[in-house]
């Protein structure tokens, strides 16, 4: 895949030739397709043997200067100037074209990077290809802000004295990992991620678009973890991508941004995955590099203010929810949400961000935001040993009637999610939340704000496990709630 164009000035860019004197004038349709790929992720750069102020003065004057990064303008071999292009922007040869009107240039940049791909300026190839190419990255979000970071850290790391080491000291770089279902929002560019790396997909794996996303939210199987990181040069964005089966806590996937390359971001990355509280805990032998905890990059939690607006900033949101619904099902919420037929924006909690009545009455602290419509499963607080026996069970009924109250004072309806109120797991053990569940039944029938989503409805057989469910009862559960929301909206 094309994510580089590297372009000669005099006679492929525009007619003539600037150090003779030439009146030079654009070729318009060129042009034209530089400022369309840009939009569409692949970037353009120039190696072209001017002056470098003169060139860059006529370029400006043209309107053009700001639609090529890294250029190369000097009058150093072009197999030299095309490689440090490369070597600064952190791509492979097979990924980029050089285009340039004279064939001695085209066999020179071919016989020091090899795998490039060359064009003749004049051939009807080159006009195949951008129209190829323009067809190919129709709908792809532009990288030339990227690459414009990196440009700023090359003269930043030129100017400084010291080692590399100490250069990335100096970048404050932070990184923040967004867990699970989570990540189901950027199941797209994560599938993008995985598919248009080499360099950095260590594992070499590749997805069918659009297949990731009931992948990440089958937390019972699979655990997945995006990475975002940012330093003071600006925001990288969604960069790194690693795929753990839940049991065997094999990598499946394990991909990086070629924009991160060089800052230790691969080794922080493992570490965090074997190491980090809320991490997976993959042993090292299963892990595809070394895992270091480097001392220049800061980790910080997903749920700071810090770490969300960073990663609104990289998806292009405001960072503020704008949901008009809530799921509360802790480990669970993510896969119903993700089923949801709605059109409105959802928010999902995910452990340890997560709604618990137990916690709720002792602090009112909601671990996340009120919504005009909040779904809650009843069964993550039902192995609370603080319910059990008659006065666990008071205890509780005064605790939901409690929480109604509160959500009916902020206008926020309620659907309560309520397991089967006997059942039995396939080890034998048996549940009985007959009692927990009636405390809910009793308010939904006296306060028109409060519902009751009975699983009993669907299946008998469903609910067994309180707080894991099947994918078809995780779908049964989402289309009830749709038929809700619709008939609501």
């Amino acid at each position: 895949m094309v994510k580089l164009i590297i372009w000669d000035l005099d006679d492929t860019l525009w007619h003539g030739t600037l150090a003779e004197g030439d009146d030079v004038s654009l070729f318009d349709e060129r042009i034209h397709a530089i400022r369309l790929l840009n939009s569409q992720g692949v970037v353009n750069s120039i190696c072209s043997k001017n002056d470098f102020e003169n060139a860059k003065a006529k370029l400006t004057e043209l309107g053009i200067f700001q639609e090529f990064v890294f250029p190369e303008i000097n009058f150093v071999a072009k197999g030299q100037s095309v490689q440090r292009i490369l070597t600064d922007m952190n791509l492979r040869a097979p990924d980029v074209v050089f285009v340039d009107d004279n064939p001695h240039n085209l066999h020179e940049v071919e016989s020091v990077v090899e795998g490039i791909q060359t064009i003749d300026a004049n051939s009807l190839e080159l006009d195949r290809f951008l129209l190829t190419t323009l067809a190919e990255t129709a709908g792809g979000k532009s990288r030339v802000s990227k690459y414009r970071m990196m440009e700023d850290k090359r003269s930043a790391r030129a100017e400084l004295e010291g080692s590399n080491e100490d250069f990335l000291r100096s970048s404050g770089i932070k990184m923040t990992v967004v867990r699970t279902q989570e990540n189901a929002p950027y199941a797209g560019r994560i599938e993008e991620l995985i598919n248009r790396t080499n360099q950095l997909n260590f594992l070499k794996t590749r997805v069918e678009p659009g297949s990731l996303a009931p992948f990440i939210v089958d937390v019972g199987k699979n655990q997945t973890y995006s990475l975002f990181v940012w330093d003071k040069f600006g925001n990288y964005g969604l960069v790194g991508f690693a795929f753990v089966r839940t049991n065997t806590k094999e990598v499946r996937h394990f991909t990086f941004s070629c924009r991160i390359m060089n800052m230790g971001v691969e080794e922080q990355f493992a570490w965090y995955l074997h190491a980090a509280p809320d991490g997976p805990r993959v042993p090292l032998d299963k892990l595809p590099v070394a895992a270091i905890n480097h001392d220049w990059i800061t980790i910080v939690d997903s749920n700071s203010e810090e770490a969300r607006a960073a990663v609104a900033e990289a998806s292009g949101t405001s960072g503020a929810s704008a949901a008009e619904i809530r799921v509360m099902a802790n480990c669970q919420s993510g896969s119903i949400a993700h089923y949801l037929q709605v059109d409105t924006p959802v928010e999902i909690d995910n452990w340890p961000q997560a709604f618990r009545l137990v916690d709720w009455i002792r602090d009112q602290d909601m671990r996340g935001p009120w919504t005009p419509h909040m779904v809650y499963g009843a069964f993550v607080d039902y192995s609370e040993d603080k319910w059990r026996g008659t006065e666990g069970l008071a205890e509780y009924t005064s605790a939901v009637k409690r929480f109604a109250r509160e959500c009916v004072s902020r206008g926020s309806s309620l659907t309560v999610i309520l397991p089967v109120d006997q059942s039995v797991n396939s080890s034998g053990v048996t549940y009985d939340y007959s009692g927990l569940n009636k405390a809910w039944r009793d308010i939904a029938g006296n306060e028109p704000a409060i519902e009751v989503l009975e699983l009993s409805d669907f299946n008998p057989a469903m609910g067994a496990d309180p707080r894991h469910f099947t994918r078809e009862t995780i779908i049964a559960i989402a289309d009830a709630l749709t038929t809700k929301f619709r008939s609501v909206s």
